[in-house]
C-alpha cells in the first residue's frame, strides 16, 4: 500500500457507498492522486457496500460504516443489521463517532450530499469540512431533513460539479454563491489508449449483432426514471420509424433499480416493436468497452448533475446528445461536442441522432472538439489539483472557523 510522506495532513474522505457509479469513482480517482502525489494521508469512510471496496482498501485505510472496526463491533452491527435497520443505523453512527476519536483528522471531505448523516456524525470542533455537491433536486429531496440541515450548516466550503448543481445548491440549500466553487468532473485520460479497448470494440459489436454498415447508439446508467431509460425507448422508436430498423441498434448499459427494471424496459420496447432493435445488457464492469463500440452516446437523463460518462465517451471518440435544462451536461456538450436538444424532446433527440449517424465527418468533428475539451479541462491533474488548492485554502483558514456544537445524538 502506498502512503503519503510523514507529517502530511490526514484527510478523512466520506463516500456515500463503494458502487461503481459516478461519485465513488470520482472519489477513487482523487484518492489515487492524493496517494501518488503524497500531499496528504487519506482515510476513507464508506457509508455502504460496493465493488470498489477493495480498490479503496489497496490505497489507504478504510472504515466500513455498516460493520465498524473490530470483530466485536462487527458482530454487534451485523446482528442489528439483520434485526432492525433503525437500530443498526443508530449503532453504526455511534461506532463511527467513537472510531473517529482514534484518527488524527485535519480536514473532512464529504464526497456527496448523500453523506449528510455521516458528515453530521463526524463533525468536530476545529476540523474544517468541505462538501462536494454532485446532486440535484431528486437526491436532495430523498435525504432526511434534519441530517441535510445539519450537514449544510456545518460545512465550511462547498464544491459543485457544475454550474447547474451550484445554482441548485444556492436555491435549495440557501448557500451563498461565494461559498461554492465549481470543479468539473475529471477522469484518467489514458483509459481510451489501450489496444485492448480498441480490439474489444469490434468484438463487442459482433456480439451485439451489429453488422457492417449498422450504427450503434448507447445509453448508460442505472435503469431509472431520472436517467430517462423510458425516454431512451421513445427515442429508439422515433429513430426506427425514420430509418430501416436493420440499420441501427440501441443498447442500454446499466443495472436495475427499485424504480425501473430491465424486464419492464424490455416489455416497453416490445410494445413499440423494438425487441430486435433495443437491448438492455444490465450492469457491466466493462462498460467502457461499450462506449468504445458505439457511434453516439444518448444521455437521456431528465436530471443529470453533470454526467461523467460524457467525458469517457469523448475519449473514445463518441459525441453526446443530451437534453437541455437537465443539469450540467450541456455545459460540456455545448454546440460543438455533440448536440443539446429541448428538455425531454424525444423527437429532437431522434433527429439529432439521425443527423450524426448519417455523417461520419460530422461525428468526427464533434468528437475532436469533445476530446480536446476533456484533455484540456477534465484531466486528473487539472481537476484534482483544483480540489487540493481548495483543501489547502480551507486548512489555512482553519483558525477562523466558528467553534461547533459537537454534541452527537447518535453517540
Amino acid at each position: 500500500m502506498a502512503h503519503a510522506r510523514p507529517g502530511r495532513h490526514e484527510i478523512l474522505l466520506i463516500s456515500n457507498d463503494a458502487s461503481a457509479t459516478g461519485a465513488p469513482q470520482s472519489l477513487l480517482t482523487f484518492v489515487r492522486w492524493l496517494v501518488s502525489t503524497g500531499v496528504a494521508s487519506p482515510r476513507v469512510v464508506l457509508a455502504a457496500r460496493g465493488p470498489l471496496e477493495s480498490e479503496f482498501a489497496q490505497l489507504c485505510p478504510i472504515y466500513r460504516v455498516w460493520r465498524g472496526a473490530g470483530d466485536f463491533t462487527g458482530r454487534v452491527l451485523g446482528s442489528l443489521e439483520r434485526a432492525s435497520w433503525k437500530l443498526h443505523r443508530f449503532a453504526s453512527m455511534a461506532a463511527l463517532s467513537r472510531a473517529q476519536a482514534q484518527w488524527r483528522t485535519s480536514l473532512l471531505y464529504a464526497n456527496s450530499i448523500a453523506t449528510a448523516r455521516e458528515t453530521a456524525t463526524l463533525r468536530r470542533s476545529g476540523i474544517p469540512i468541505i462538501m462536494h455537491i454532485r446532486e440535484l433536486d431528486t437526491v436532495f429531496a430523498s435525504i432526511d431533513g434534519s441530517d441535510l440541515t445539519t450537514a449544510l450548516g456545518v460545512t465550511d466550503q462547498f464544491i459543485a460539479n457544475s454550474e447547474a448543481t451550484k445554482s441548485n445548491l444556492v436555491a435549495r440549500g440557501d448557500i451563498a454563491p461565494e461559498r461554492i466553487e465549481v470543479v468539473y468532473p475529471f477522469i484518467d485520460c489514458s483509459i481510451a489508449g489501450s489496444a485492448r479497448h480498441a480490439g474489444r470494440a469490434a468484438e463487442l459489436r459482433r456480439e451485439l449483432g451489429v453488422t457492417a454498415g449498422q450504427k450503434l447508439l448507447i445509453g448508460c446508467g442505472t435503469i431509472h426514471r431520472r436517467k430517462g431509460t423510458d425516454l431512451f425507448i421513445q427515442v429508439a422508436a422515433a429513430v426506427a420509424s425514420q430509418r430501416v430498423a436493420d440499420n441501427v441498434k440501441l443498447v442500454w448499459v446499466g443495472g436495475d433499480t427499485s424504480d425501473l427494471t430491465r424486464e419492464q424496459m424490455r416489455q416497453r420496447a416490445a410494445e413499440h416493436g423494438l425487441s430486435n432493435v433495443v437491448r438492455f445488457v444490465g450492469h457491466r464492469s466493462d462498460y467502457l468497452d461499450y462506449l468504445g463500440a458505439a457511434d453516439v452516446l444518448l444521455l437521456t437523463s431528465r436530471e443529470e448533475p453533470f454526467g461523467r460518462v460524457i467525458l469517457e465517451a469523448a475519449l473514445f471518440g463518441r459525441p453526446t446528445i443530451c437534453f437541455g435544462d437537465c443539469g450540467g451536461a450541456p455545459e460540456f456538450v455545448r454546440h460543438d461536442a455533440g448536440r443539446v436538444v429541448g428538455r425531454e424532446r424525444v423527437d429532437e433527440m431522434a433527429a439529432a441522432a439521425i443527423e450524426l449517424l448519417d455523417s461520419d465527418e460530422l461525428r468526427a468533428s464533434l468528437w475532436a472538439r469533445a476530446r480536446q475539451r476533456v484533455l484540456e479541462q477534465h484531466s486528473v491533474e487539472a481537476g484534482a489539483s483544483r480540489i487540493w488548492s481548495i483543501v489547502e485554502r480551507t486548512l489555512t483558514k482553519k483558525e477562523s472557523f466558528p467553534q461547533r456544537n459537537v454534541t452527537n445524538r447518535n453517540a
